[in-house]
């Protein structure tokens, strides 16, 4: 899904939002977005039949801001009259791409106010965690990157297995969460380091194409009304990462199935280095 806030222009009621993954610029909202400056997305139509556009594309976007008094009420009345700039999701900023033990250093927090998924979790301390993390951390982003496609359908379960599984046999343990990005059905892992619970997810591309890995506490899993990860919810604020089950590394099995060989070579090829 993409989130998308813009500011306000004057003497404008309503808005078009644009999106080019690959073909042009194509209309994403059905009808004009005249309630509020946001709009949230993950289909396109394209020759009538509807396309997940967002997951594993690079998408650009702009919004059309539309001129006319009646405009939300008759979008035959409107005409676009200015591109807005800087349109973007923001909803992992600051916590993207987070790989090496300096930007690692500055997402660490020395406490957290959200309540602990991991009630009896193992807890890794801090100097450990910053030594083993980058290591760990580029073996798997060297695998994810030239064997993944973020496209696949289901990749965040099987690549979600292999993190708990791989990170808990190098002694960080890793648990593999179950639940939803926002709206939509997703699967990543959690991570325990002193006191503080931590989100890691290394199939965050099919939400926002070359963000992975995403690490971000807990306590910054919600969304203000700029689309920007917040510590502070308050007023109108989205929940990013929900768990609803968790899973711990030795209750993991792979299917045995043709889809899931890929993800087991994987894993080998790790367990291996």
């Amino acid at each position: 899904m993409v989130m998308l806030h813009w500011e306000p222009l004057d003497s404008v009621h309503s808005y078009n939002v644009y999106a080019d993954y690959g073909k042009g610029f194509v209309r994403a909202n059905p009808i004009p977005v005249s309630s509020r400056t946001q709009f949230a997305f993950a289909w396109i139509e394209e020759e009538g039949r509807r396309r997940r556009v967002v997951k594993g594309n690079s998408v650009s976007l702009y919004v059309a801001a539309l001129a006319g008094v009646r405009c939300a009420e008759d979008a035959s009345r409107c005409s676009e009259v200015a591109r807005s700039t800087g349109v973007a999701t923001r909803y992992f900023e600051g916590f993207a791409e987070v790989e090496s033990r300096r930007k690692l250093r500055k997402v660490l927090v020395k406490r957290q106010s959200v309540s602990r998924i991991l009630a009896s979790g193992r807890a890794v301390p801090r100097d450990v965690f910053l030594r083993e993390y980058p290591r760990l951390t580029a073996s798997v982003v060297k695998h994810y990157r030239e064997r993944i496609d973020p496209q696949d359908k289901g990749a965040c379960v099987p690549f979600s297995t292999i993190v708990s599984k791989y990170f808990s046999s190098r002694g960080v343990e890793c648990y593999r969460a179950q639940g939803r990005f926002i709206t939509q059905f997703h699967s990543f892992n959690i991570i325990l380091v002193d006191s503080s619970e931590y989100v890691l997810d290394f199939t965050a591309d099919q939400f926002l194409p070359g963000s992975s890995p995403v690490f971000i506490p807990r306590n910054n899993c919600f969304i203000d009304s700029t689309g920007a990860p917040t510590d502070s919810p308050q007023g109108r604020c989205t929940k990013m990462y929900r768990a609803e089950q968790v899973f711990a590394p030795r209750d993991l099995r792979f299917t045995d199935t043709e889809e899931a060989a890929l993800y087991r070579a994987i894993l080998d090829s790790l367990l291996r280095e």
